[in-house]
């Protein structure tokens, strides 16, 4: 998600002058993730929403999988869905908490559409470090990452764009505000795509 910032004008601001602040995030350092969601559209989705910082991802399809790949696996943390077939979010993450060594403590952030404050503090007593809601709000994702990282792995970018004057058509403005956007930000349109991609595919497969 782009985050429009509100910056107050110092001086006289015209019509083809003016300025707003575009913030964006860009990841200073690639990290590998397991991603325990059986909902197959869920799963693209954040695969994509997390392949656009250059991050690592292996799906785990619930909570037993999710377990098992940790134990064989070597991950920075697990985004792990809260309802799933075989074995829950909050079970898988209580079976984590009791393994032996450094596998006990690998962050674990809930990613749920059931966040109501009763819940969030039994997925928390479970062991999960952090909860996210879905739909996927990207900002709300990075910054739970960096938190239970005690790292800023997601940095904000200031981006300034100016507002030309047109006379052009609304069709041919409309047209260069996408190109704009593209260009200050190729990883929104980029994701965009891959969420029109998903879209179809699914369509596809439900045929």
């Amino acid at each position: 998600m782009v985050y429009l910032a509100y910056v107050a004008a110092t001086g006289d601001v015209s019509e083809g002058t003016r300025k707003s602040t575009v913030t964006t995030y860009e990841a200073k350092r690639p990290l590998n993730i397991l991603v325990a969601e059986d909902n197959r559209i869920n799963q693209r989705i954040i695969k994509a929403v997390v392949e656009a910082f250059g991050h690592q991802v292996e799906i785990a399809e619930n909570g037993h999988e999710a377990v098992t790949a940790h134990g064989q696996g070597d991950y920075d943390l697990i985004l792990m869905d809260v309802r799933m077939p075989e074995m829950s979010g909050p079970d898988a993450t209580k079976v984590i908490r009791q393994l032996t060594g450094d596998k006990s403590s690998i962050p674990i952030i809930a990613v749920t559409a059931d966040a109501m404050k009763g819940h969030r503090e039994q997925y928390f007593e479970a062991g999960m470090n952090e909860c996210v809601t879905k739909p996927i709000d990207r900002g709300e994702l990075l910054k739970a990452i960096n938190k239970v990282l005690d790292e800023e792995i997601h940095v904000p970018v200031d981006v300034k764009v100016s507002k030309q004057k047109s006379e052009q058509t609304s069709e041919t403005s409309n047209t260069a505000q996408d190109d704009r956007r593209a260009e200050q930000n190729p990883e929104v349109d980029d994701f965009l795509k891959q969420l029109q991609d998903i879209a179809e595919n699914n369509d596809e497969e439900t045929v």
